[in-house]
């Protein structure tokens, strides 16, 4: 017998690696972790998706991967444009409401990375989901009552970045809510004194003076701004209220 072909040995031993790494992705089973082709089609379902969403593997193999989201997501493209943002940019992280089989939700922390091959050539997409819904249960109520508030209401991270906003935040700003996660607040309101993301007070901002809100249509409104700060476990925030002042504004010029 001649010596071993250490190229078939390699070979052999990363056949070994593979197979043992696709072993270990399916016993996990706090993660749902699945693969996507490139139409966002599911091409493979470890047992934490299967615990996690209850679709079996012969069930939702060959799926779109929009099943997962609300009807509203699914209308506004939600599924679509994370898959673009993974994309272009590698990678796509984000919390929010997810469904399961049965139609009841959880709340989920997502990943999406984007797949290529070794000539670089986008080949799928890779997606961990993990369910966080016992965590956020106590801020479920708080979530309700921001998104029931007649005005506009952002929470804004030390970072100076957008991490939560209501629907009439959305109407007064013209932009989707997936754009304004991960936005810096400056951008919609550029007259915002950085000190206060340093050193968060409670105040409002407009009183007496011309503060504008910047929509996505590059037009302006007339604002007032209001900020509370936020003491949480996961770090200082700002609760920021915002109020279209254009009527108070027009019958002060009549």
């Amino acid at each position: 017998m001649g010596p071993e072909n250490p190229e078939l040995r390699g070979s052999a031993a990363l056949s070994a690696s593979e197979g043992n790494f696709e072993l270990l992705v399916h016993s996990v089973r706090d993660y749902a972790i699945f693969l996507l082709d490139l139409d966002g089609k599911v091409v493979s379902w470890n047992s934490g998706a299967e615990r996690s969403k209850g679709y079996q593997a012969r069930e939702i193999i060959g799926q779109h991967f929009s099943c997962f989201y609300s009807r509203d997501d699914v209308a506004a493209g939600l599924p679509d444009y994370e898959l673009e943002l993974a994309t272009r940019n590698g990678c796509y992280e984000d919390e929010g409401w997810r469904f399961r089989k049965d139609g009841a939700r959880f709340w989920a922390r997502v990943s999406i990375s984007a797949l290529h091959d070794e000539t670089g050539k986008l080949v799928g997409f890779g997606k961990v989901t993990r369910d966080l819904t016992q965590g956020v249960l106590p801020n479920e109520q708080f979530r309700l009552a921001i998104e029931a508030t007649p005005t506009g209401m952002m929470m804004i991270n030390q970072a100076g970045e957008i991490v939560l906003v209501n629907k009439q935040l959305e109407r007064l700003f013209g932009y989707p809510r997936q754009e304004l996660i991960g936005k810096p607040a400056v951008a919609l309101v550029p007259e915002l004194p950085p000190a206060f993301l340093d050193e968060p007070r409670a105040v409002i901002l407009g009183a007496g003076l011309d503060l504008h809100g910047l929509r996505k249509d590059s037009t302006e409104v007339p604002i007032e701004v209001g900020l509370n700060p936020l003491h949480t476990t996961e770090g200082e925030f700002l609760l920021s209220s915002v109020v279209d002042i254009s009527e108070r504004k027009r019958a002060e010029r009549e």
